[in-house]
């Protein structure tokens, strides 16, 4: 459901939630109206401090028991932890089934359930009941709001089609996360930037925002997007995780892993926030404290394929840095088990045959790990994105030939615009005395992919010459 993020600005609100606080520190008791104590625990709800919300959704129901709004949070939380049951009995809790948000919370679970025959009919049948036209205009933003939750976005954006006011800025919000769903970011982009033009204080703006730039690998956006939002609110979690984010793909992971750390105080637990910091931890090559936390992760995380299947990628590559391939290759047994339910498409498969040839090199087993990658070739129908990792494995193993093989796989297939390779070609042409060749890579590298040719050759600039400048120079080499 949709939740109004300026009410958590109101003095008011801050005064009640500094009164709770301060009691709680104390041990003594506080009483306020229920609204109040229902915008406490919609405010650590929204703020994802989930086991704030639950002790606060406690207490307002053992000074009012039966009231609607602790019992809807827990009710939300069961469906969120798929105890349909549960669910259904903190529904059935509620002293007043009259209330709006009890008919909310009954259709928000056949919705869950994706029973949406039934809640289709239940909505049509309470809307035709509905008089007053902004009391329509309300229930059709919430209708959207809870079908938008649940990812049936076609199903949301009809019941927001028929709001008369099309400006509504909470509309125009659920309009941008159902146009980010369908992958239509730069229309999503620009409703949020009217919306944040005209009330940037919203840090909820800045955060979709800078999910949109992440979806686009734009990492330097998405950084700012997060840096605004936590000015506006310190260390909310939304922010952390997009700051984060936007700081691996910089390649900042010392500081990626400080800001997950962070977010990690906030959400206790969070299994996606443990595999972050061991998947940078691994990139840092600070094995133990990435071991820790990856085996953190699958224990808070049994029931998500992704955090089982990426975690234990990571743990096969430990195991194989250390020589312990057995374990390694069990890990890899874990991953692809649970893999199937991220995405079981040929492409996906075909990364699987790669990562299990790569850790075969990695372990002196060359021709075991050739099998694995030709497999992968054949499994992708020749992508030349599961050749190009192919070429990297190769070529981070000393296999220059065999780099060269897949290079002439690759440019067999490579699609336009395609800018990646070039320069591993390049050095492995050097390496096995082809020269001519290699210089005609190099200068292919250097016009079309600057930084990969950094990568592979940026320890032999000549002194004082930066990545630009001998670019530049090779581009202007004139070939026999």
């Amino acid at each position: 459901m949709h939740i109004n993020e300026e009410l958590f600005q109101r003095e008011d609100f801050k005064r009640n939630l500094k009164a709770y606080e301060e009691a709680m520190k104390t041990g003594k008791t506080v009483f306020m109206d229920i609204d109040d104590m229902t915008d406490i625990i919609d405010f650590y709800n929204y703020d994802g401090r989930i086991d704030d919300a639950n002790a606060m959704a406690d207490y307002a129901l053992s000074l009012y028991p039966g009231a609607i709004g602790p019992h809807v949070f827990k009710a939300r939380q069961a469906i969120a932890n798929d105890n349909i049951d549960e669910a259904k009995a903190q529904c059935e809790a509620i002293d007043d089934k009259s209330d709006i948000d009890y008919f909310y919370l009954r259709t928000e679970l056949e919705i869950a359930q994706m029973n949406y025959e039934e809640s289709e009919k239940m909505i049509k049948e309470a809307f035709k009941t509905i008089e007053d036209r902004e009391d329509k205009e309300n229930f059709l933003l919430d209708i959207g709001a809870l079908y938008v939750d649940y990812n049936a976005i076609d199903l949301g954006e009809k019941w927001l089609d028929k709001m008369e006011d099309k400006e509504n800025k909470e509309r125009l919000e659920l309009i941008s996360r159902i146009l980010c769903n369908r992958s239509e970011y730069d229309e999503a982009a620009k409703i949020l930037e009217t919306l944040i033009d005209k009330n940037p204080f919203i840090y909820r703006y800045w955060n979709t925002l800078g999910i949109i730039h992440l979806c686009r690998n734009d990492f330097d956006e998405c950084r700012n997007c997060a840096e605004y939002s936590l000015a506006i609110y310190p260390n909310n979690t939304d922010g952390l995780w997009c700051l984060a984010k936007a700081l691996v793909g910089q390649g900042d992971m010392e500081g990626a892993t400080e800001t997950f750390e962070k977010f990690l105080k906030r959400m206790p637990n969070c299994a996606k926030a443990e595999l972050e910091i061991g998947t940078c931890l691994v990139q840092l090559d600070k094995a133990d404290e990435a071991e820790k936390y990856l085996n953190m992760a699958l224990e808070h995380g049994d029931d998500d394929a992704m955090v089982i299947a990426q975690a234990s990628d990571d743990l096969a590559f430990i195991y194989s840095s250390r020589g312990d391939i057995d374990k390694a290759l069990q890990h890899l047994d874990k991953s692809e088990m649970f893999s199937p339910y991220i995405d079981d498409s040929p492409y996906t498969q075909a990364q699987r045959y790669v990562l299990r040839g790569h850790i075969y090199m990695m372990n002196d087993q060359p021709e075991e790990g050739l099998k694995y990658f030709e497999k992968a070739t054949k499994k992708s129908n020749r992508n030349p994105e599961i050749i190009f990792k192919i070429m990297v494995s190769l070529f981070d193993h000393e296999l220059y030939d065999m780099v060269l093989t897949y290079y002439r796989k690759l440019i067999r297939v490579i699609p336009e615009g395609w800018d990646v390779g070039y320069a591993y070609a390049a050095a492995s042409y050097f390496k096995t005395k082809d020269i001519d060749k290699g210089t005609k890579c190099l200068k292919k590298a250097c016009q079309l992919n600057p930084k990969e040719v950094e990568t592979i050759f940026g320890n032999f600039f000549p002194s004082g010459m930066n990545n630009e400048e001998f670019c530049e120079m090779i581009k202007n080499l004139k070939l026999k």
